[in-house]
């Protein structure tokens, strides 16, 4: 994957690094993905040079070839009038990167610049002190590289990886309530009953048929069309089903206030790193925002856990915050407006796929095996 930072980017951050002592010569910047479905672009500013195993501090002026460490340069797909409410995010995720030290000796730290070590990439000031830095129409950010790999769907999580998560997110939790906690109700909550309003009634049935004749060009490079029909029928069928049942579980939490902060909102197995069973890392604080923390303990792990682990029920009696019905009912709900949901994006050309269109079909179907559970 090549794509070259803008000119006025790339200038800015080779005043970056000579600011901070590096020789620019060393250094180069790749496209490493687009972060999720927020379209974000993210390069990687690595070096050329190895950590010295003295100092374990990024080398300056040197020769040496290959460098695992680095940087990351963000390209936010929100527009400029959002940086307000980006600036709140980072101020977000920079408490949390504090509150997230790493404390185990099998991790692998990167270089930190404050000398944090933390699971949270540190969010790096530009030469002028600003967090942000606003060129070619866009939002910039830099932030601390962090190592590891998200776990695979058909990975199983080890059981000291498992107990790890939950200090992570009792961290994460508590960086979020130190910036301030809300009664109210969730907005999440609100937006999972408008989105179960508008996809899932019987009504709705011939709509998405409907929808689904009428974008078949949609389907050509993303999924077969023979497998898009067969399965937005079986979502269709399941919702026929259970749509009565999951509108009154989900009235409860309408009708109740809950305490809310800011959350990253985002947590599931691809924002999730781990080497050697540790979590090495946890990035892409994109969609952070103020809501509650029980919809993020759902996201994690339902991600990682299949609705039948026996470990789901020792996890959410470690986190002490969500009963194991409830999760379930709220994890049957987001699955089936998962899968709504990309169907949605897909019959409005809305996913930038980034060269991994098998990935959509794998993730539909996973999601399908998954819903399977609740029939």
């Amino acid at each position: 994957m090549s794509q070259p930072l803008p000119d006025a980017i790339r200038f800015e951050i080779d005043c970056w690094l000579e600011h901070r002592g590096y020789s620019r010569e060393e250094w180069k910047a790749e496209l490493h993905t687009r972060q999720g479905r927020s379209n974000a672009r993210i390069w990687k500013l690595g070096c050329l040079g190895l950590l010295t195993k003295e100092s374990n501090e990024l080398p300056r002026k040197s020769t040496l070839r290959s460098d695992p460490l680095g940087f990351a340069i963000r390209c936010w797909s929100r527009p400029i009038e959002e940086r307000q409410a980006i600036e709140k995010i980072l101020f977000f995720q920079r408490a949390a990167h504090h509150a997230c030290v790493a404390n185990n000796e099998n991790l692998q730290i990167i270089h930190e610049p404050t000398g944090v070590a933390s699971i949270v990439p540190e969010m790096i000031p530009w030469t002028d002190g600003n967090w942000i830095r606003e060129s070619d129409s866009a939002l910039w950010t830099i932030e601390s590289w962090r190592p590891g790999t998200s776990l695979d769907p058909a990975d199983i999580v080890a059981d000291e990886l498992l107990s790890q998560s939950v200090s992570v997110v009792r961290q994460l939790h508590v960086a979020g309530k130190q910036l301030g906690v809300q009664r109210m109700v969730a907005p999440g909550v609100i937006e999972r009953a408008n989105r179960l309003a508008q996809w899932c009634p019987r009504s709705k049935r011939s709509e998405w048929e409907q929808r689904l004749d009428n974008s078949k060009n949609c389907f050509s490079k993303i999924l077969p069309l023979e497998y898009a029909r067969t399965s937005l029928n079986k979502i269709l069928e399941h919702s026929d089903r259970t749509h009565q049942l999951l509108a009154r579980r989900l009235q409860k939490w309408i009708s109740n206030s809950v305490d809310c902060h800011w959350i990253v909102r985002d947590l599931w197995r691809e924002n999730v790193l781990v080497e050697k069973n540790q979590i090495s890392g946890v990035i892409d604080f994109g969609a952070a925002r103020i809501d509650w923390p029980v919809l993020e303990i759902v996201r994690l792990y339902s991600s990682w856990l299949q609705p039948d682990d026996p470990r789901i029920a020792e996890t959410l009696r470690a986190l002490g915050s969500i009963s194991e019905e409830d999760f379930r009912e709220l994890d049957h709900l987001a699955t089936l407006l998962s899968l709504f949901q990309w169907f949605d994006w897909i019959l409005k050309a809305q996913v930038s796929l980034g060269g991994k269109s098998q990935n959509v079909q794998s993730r539909i179907e996973e999601l399908i095996v998954r819903l399977r559970f609740y029939d």
